[in-house]
């Protein structure tokens, strides 16, 4: 692939949006890959990944570098002293629809790599979501019990699951980096 970009001085990465920004990709194996860079007021990078799947049809989604990412779509940020966070990646919300209902385990429960912490509920059907990591609770998002479409509007961010104290900081190696997660995505969840 050849990109061109836009190089951008520290005031104008300060005041320009997505569509400002854009990466052009000459074609590859999807039709038309637009890729941008911006900086939300929380200084954290993220990429916007805007793919055009069929006809008109395209998906916006965010990608944030700080993040590790498990094939299970969930995202996982080190905060510290071992304790990581976990939510619901963009791509995964905008799958699942506006979700309904989410069930959250408890304060000290223990999570298990590859087995499920909770669940969340959407369109009538339940979806099992899956520790990428082996830890202790330590907090729940309440706010997401009340408000279960906030993993909708705010995925990185308000709509996180769970903090929990890891065993292993192996674990997060295991992990996808942004630029994996992208390509997991490109690969393996568009339609030839």
């Amino acid at each position: 692939m050849t990109f061109q970009t836009k190089h951008l001085n520290k005031l104008e990465r300060n005041r320009f949006t997505i569509h400002d920004f854009v990466l052009s990709v000459k074609k590859s194996t999807c039709k038309g890959v637009f890729w941008g860079i911006y900086n939300d007021t929380s200084l954290h990078t993220r990429k916007a990944v805007d793919i055009q799947v069929t006809g008109k049809r395209r998906l916006r989604l965010l990608v944030l570098d700080e993040l590790r990412y498990s094939e299970d779509h969930i995202w996982v940020r080190y905060e510290e002293n071992h304790t990581v966070t976990l939510g619901i990646t963009d791509f995964a919300q905008l799958q699942l629809g506006k979700l309904n209902y989410v069930e959250l385990p408890n304060e000290g429960d223990e999570i298990v790599t590859c087995e499920s912490f909770g669940s969340v509920e959407c369109r009538r059907l339940f979806n099992d979501l899956y520790s990428p990591v082996c830890g202790r609770v330590v907090s729940v998002n309440r706010d997401i019990i009340d408000r279960p479409t906030l993993v909708n509007y705010s995925p990185y961010n308000r709509g996180w699951i769970i903090r929990a104290k890891v065993y292993s900081l192996d674990d997060l190696d295991l992990l996808m980096c942004s630029d994996d997660y992208e390509e997991y995505i490109l690969t393996n969840h568009l339609p030839k």
